[in-house]
């Protein structure tokens, strides 16, 4: 039903901007069709692991091909250097909204304007002192005709939705720098706008979680909270925790990250795999795992494919290649040392795209698909005495072996 809200031109319209539930003029919207991308690859996945395939699920993945590429041309301004909404099919929205950093999140845009998003987010929508302003400008008071507001519904400049700071807007900012490797800013962020300790040592800091708090830095009442003890603020930093804590999830697996900030060495926390609890426990230091052991049998494989009681993590310079990235199911990851072979199981739809990155410390000499031996979609760099392996390809078959040799 919400691909009814879906232009000709592939992106998601809305009357509100963002999640907001005021507003009434419709136009394309940066935060909505980056959820509907990652709802439709969730339902995708969710049709294969239930085994309902009796229809045809890659038109679906061909729209969400389609939908990111519009999202990162035409709602991406060159010269704000920001995902702007639209107010109707001709007309640019020029505020800043917070939404619009759900596409760092969600890693759906490249890298450089990934990095220039959030460039652009500290300079329009970060409170220095509070945290990150849901929108800017805060001038909704003044267009209540543009938007089609009832009344003063937006709010004050700066309270409210009219450029207060909200819970998810720096849990957004954080988890986008995270996504690119900047694990120490991302902890930084959080440690001081989403902490009890970092609230109460703000302007007008009370220390509990929030609604929204004031942003108005000309105002008595600046950092101010709305609705103390908000639990949903509450889910959002455990949901922030864990992934400082190196947890990963994409629409298709989750996995363990090695880059954690500098500081945090001994971790240790519970997760649920397949309903089951699993504990995982990290040690050591560095970007790169040097070993992974899975209910006490080595691992060579970061993306976590099947349910387990306990995953140890030491890190430090990788003894063996292990995968560390997947877009795809992975049925199962196996390293023979004798053979300097890396074998990968992956299984998904006719023409599903695929990406896998492996770490290796062996330089990879080549790439085999069902034993058929393939230089396309592969490349190779080092980084850190390290090697990264990327293999972009495309399904064949239902179930496909990726085979590296080293």
């Amino acid at each position: 039903m919400i691909l009814l809200n879906k232009g000709d031109d592939n992106l998601m319209y809305a009357s509100r901007p963002d999640w907001w539930d005021i507003g009434h003029v419709y136009g394309a919207r940066a935060y909505i069709t980056a959820l509907t991308i990652r709802a439709l690859r969730m339902y995708v996945y969710l049709n294969l692991k239930l085994g309902l395939t009796d229809h045809d699920l890659n038109p679906y993945l061909a729209l969400v091909r389609k939908m990111q590429t519009q999202l990162g041309e035409r709602l991406w301004d060159a010269e704000a250097g920001f995902l702007l909404n639209m107010l109707d099919s001709t007309k640019v929205d020029r505020h800043y909204y917070a939404g619009s950093l759900i596409a760092a999140v969600f890693d759906l845009l490249e890298e450089e304007k990934q990095r220039t998003l959030l460039e652009t987010a500290e300079r329009k929508l970060l409170d220095s002192q509070i945290g990150t302003r849901i929108v800017m400008p805060a001038d909704f008071h003044r267009l209540i005709n543009v938007y089609k507001f009832k009344g003063m519904e937006a709010g004050e400049p700066y309270v409210y939705i009219n450029g207060g700071v909200w819970p998810q807007g720096i849990v957004w900012y954080a988890l986008g720098w995270l996504s690119l490797g900047r694990p120490d800013k991302a902890r930084a962020i959080i440690e001081k706008y989403y902490t009890l300790q970092g609230i109460q040592n703000s302007p007008n800091g009370q220390p509990s979680f929030f609604e929204y708090r004031n942003a108005n830095a000309e105002s008595p009442h600046y950092g101010e909270i709305d609705k103390p003890t908000f639990l949903w603020a509450a889910g959002w930093y455990l949901h922030t925790l864990y992934h400082l804590a190196g947890l990963r999830e994409n629409e298709w697996n989750i996995a363990v990250a090695s880059h954690l900030p500098s500081a945090w060495q001994q971790v240790n926390y519970d997760i649920l795999i397949g309903g089951k609890p699993v504990r995982v426990s990290y040690s050591g230091t560095g970007k790169y795992f040097k070993r992974i052991e899975i209910d006490g049998k080595s691992s060579s494989s970061a993306v976590i494919d099947s349910g387990s009681d306990q995953i140890i993590l030491e890190r430090g310079h990788p003894e063996t290649p292990y995968l560390v990235k997947a877009n795809c199911q992975i049925k199962g990851v196996q390293f023979s040392k004798s053979n300097r072979i890396l074998r990968i199981e992956a299984r998904g739809m006719l023409g599903q795209p695929v990406n896998l990155q492996v770490i290796s410390p062996l330089k990879p000499q080549g790439l085999f698909v069902n034993n058929r031996t393939t230089h396309n979609h592969f490349q190779t760099h080092q980084n850190d005495n390290v090697w990264i392996v990327i293999i972009e390809s495309s399904l064949q078959e239902l179930e496909e072996i990726f085979e590296i040799a080293f």
